[in-house]
């Protein structure tokens, strides 16, 4: 019920010079900090009351944080403290005290400060503070001797909900996406503590920090900046045991306000990323999915885009594009070139995928990079991209006119990538029509239209130099798309060059190192084109699309039964699979989808039936070719010692066989 003026010239009820006011019903904060050493304190109860309420005891002077600050080591004691206060009968007030210790040595007393600034934001805020992103939603699915694993790319695109206090706090270097890679984990158990990690991987980026230092069992993963993966198969399982799974997320970020010490953080195993499966034989009449690729519309004579099924029940028979975009450049690695593509469902009319970048980096003179996909629809797409940077070349081979009439070769000559603002990146391989035109109809004035003829794409006016078409004009006025007859120097200047996709060509250009304007009495009219014909490697741009079909599963209707066993033979009571001696189980493997399972005694007494069905649900075909028996008979008793016969029944013919129970 009072207010409290925190450094006040007086007192605490001074307004005077005070830094904060305590208004009634607000939290209290610290009012004063005083210390006193173990020989020279306070020893009554009103110097002790003087301490607390923020005066020097011996001078009876206000000073409540004239002691904060201290180098001289030794026997003290701090008393931090709050109010005065007053609290009627039933009234309560919380007093959190925080704590803060540094050796001195990290950062000093600023970065002290300014970690005691970002604790008090963590409280101001609700107790929001640093941590690992959330992990990805896990998919794992069984097969023959092997366990798949996929995951989806949720972390990437979670901000990271504590930004929004670091940029208040006045933090520059605090990302708000600050997702950094994914890690495998396998488990027999799924306890704390019982998990080996199997893989790593992380954004191809200048970042190389890993959460530990454990090694995985995949080396491959292991390597920092190796690109981010969405799936991973296991193959050092035995069917018809559990195994867990998890995949974690790491993040990397700064560790205090704009100091450049960076920290990582992973999520622990558990939670939606956690997952249990029991890999088993597929069924004997199992036919996997297919999928097929082709390019239907564009050039591009350097990528091959390698589809691979992760979940085969989820190939839904829909055909698909892979729409690829405007080439830009890498803004982290200028003079490189990052593709993008988004893949679009033709069968729903949707987009399956929205744009997805793929940077591409410089390895021993060769560009290479590697497309890697969420997984969208059971399926994981890659495209091996392998661009010779030296071969990324150009000639005027020929320049002709719209009744296909060749120009001299001085007309249009290639400056190539040396010229002033040439840009090697933008460069598509491609010909292109340079289409003439009026510029707003004046025969005075000339503009054009630059087409993409082997992608059947416009290519855009762009004064940067960059993806587009301009004139040579971009330093004196950059948003001038026209040239004109005009002959003084400054117009001739402009009519020098023509720059498209990263390649200068000279007009009117008689030799080596000389360049003249054009000549505007025999310039081009209105309806004219030239079309230039390049040379080198074809990159994937706007205006190439490849078409992708699916075929789902299916189950033959013929198909051998030769491969059928019962695991294990002879059953011992107890094997390893079996949680306990009172649970007993074997396994038929290697059967047709669908089929009906008898087994008898030597007698010939049916003593059970089972209906094995091998159901598809979604991303889930559990059941495969293989069948659990519990060693209980229909009529729920326990089987004596001794050898059985089975007996299997299905559309693709019938397989007779003999198993022991040995107890």
């Amino acid at each position: 019920s009072d207010t409290v003026y925190v450094g006040g010239a007086t007192g605490w009820d001074d307004p005077t010079g005070a830094f904060a006011m305590i208004l009634p019903d607000s939290h209290l904060v610290m009012t004063s900090f005083k210390k006193c050493t173990r020989s020279i304190e306070p020893a009554k109860d009103d110097e002790r009351w003087l301490m607390l309420a923020g005066y020097d005891y011996d001078t009876e002077l206000w000073n409540p944080f004239g002691d904060s600050l201290d180098t001289t080591p030794g026997d003290k004691r701090m008393i931090q403290s709050t109010g005065p206060f007053q609290l009627s009968p039933g009234e309560v007030e919380t007093l959190l005290v925080a704590v803060m210790f540094s050796n001195g040595e990290t950062g000093g007393l600023e970065y002290l400060k300014a970690e005691g600034d970002l604790a008090k934001k963590m409280f101001d805020e609700g107790w929001l503070f640093p941590g690992p992103p959330l992990p990805p939603e896990l998919t794992t699915t069984p097969g023959d001797h092997k366990v798949t694993l996929t995951w989806d790319n949720s972390p990437e695109k979670t901000p990271d909900p504590f930004y929004k206090a670091m940029q208040e706090s006045g933090d520059t270097l605090y990302r708000e996406y600050d997702f950094q890679g994914y890690r495998v984990w396998k488990s027999r158990t799924g306890l704390p503590g019982d998990w080996t990690l199997l893989g790593e991987c992380d954004i191809a980026n200048d970042i190389t920090e890993l959460p530990d230092d454990l090694t995985p069992s995949s080396p491959t993963w292991a390597t920092p900046n190796s690109g981010l993966k969405y799936s991973y198969v296991d193959v050092n399982v035995v069917n018809g045991f559990t195994y867990y799974y998890a995949v974690t997320s790491f993040d990397y970020n700064t560790s205090a306000i704009n100091v450049p010490e960076y920290s990582v953080m992973e999520c622990g195993q558990g939670g939606k990323g956690l997952k249990t499966t029991v890999p088993r034989s597929e069924a004997t009449n199992y036919i996997p999915p297919s999928i097929s690729v082709k390019q239907t519309s564009g050039v591009a004579d350097v990528v091959a885009l390698i589809p691979d099924a992760k979940l085969p029940t989820v190939i839904n028979g829909h055909t698909y594009e892979i729409r690829w975009q405007e080439v830009k450049e890498n803004v982290e690695k200028p003079s490189y070139p990052v593709f993008s593509f988004y893949i679009f469902d033709i069968t729903d009319n949707d987009t399956a995928l929205s744009i997805i970048t793929v940077p591409v980096d410089n390895v021993e003179g060769i560009w290479k990079g590697e497309v890697l996909s969420p997984i969208f629809d059971g399926i994981e797409l890659s495209a091996s991209l392998t661009i010779d940077k030296d071969n990324f070349s150009c000639d005027s081979i020929k320049v002709t006119n719209d009744v296909g009439t060749p120009y001299p070769d001085t007309v249009l000559k290639v400056t190539g990538f040396t010229g002033a603002g040439a840009q090697k990146w933008a460069f598509r391989g491609t010909n292109f029509e340079i289409r003439w035109k009026y510029y707003n109809g004046s025969p005075d004035t000339l503009t054009c239209e630059v087409w993409d003829i082997g992608n059947n794409a416009e290519v855009p006016f762009d004064t940067t130099r960059g993806k587009g078409w301009c004139f040579s004009h971009k330093a004196s006025e950059p948003g001038r798309d026209f040239i004109t007859g005009e002959t003084s120097s400054l117009e001739k200047k402009y009519r020098k060059w023509i720059y498209v996709c990263g390649v200068l060509y000279s007009l009117n250009k008689p030799g080596v190192g000389l360049s003249k304007p054009m000549d505007w009495s025999v310039h081009p009219e209105e309806g004219e084109i030239w079309t230039v014909y390049n040379s080198g490697d074809k990159v994937p741009c706007i205006g190439n699309v490849f078409e992708l079909k699916t075929i789902p599963i299916a189950f033959a209707n013929k198909g051998t039964l030769d491969n059928i066993r019962v695991v294990p033979n002879p059953l011992l009571v107890r094997n390893d699979w079996e949680c306990s001696k009172d649970y007993s189980r074997l396994q038929f493997t290697h059967l047709p989808s669908e089929c009906t399972i008898r087994i008898y005694t030597l007698a010939g007494n049916l003593i059970k039936t089972i209906e094995h069905k091998a159901t598809v649900e979604g991303s889930k075909n559990i059941a495969g070719g293989t069948e659990w028996w519990d060693i209980l008979t229909d009529e729920g008793r326990i089987p004596a010692s001794g050898i059985y016969v089975y007996h299997i029944q299905s559309e693709i013919g019938t397989k007779i066989g003999k198993f022991a129970i040995i107890k």
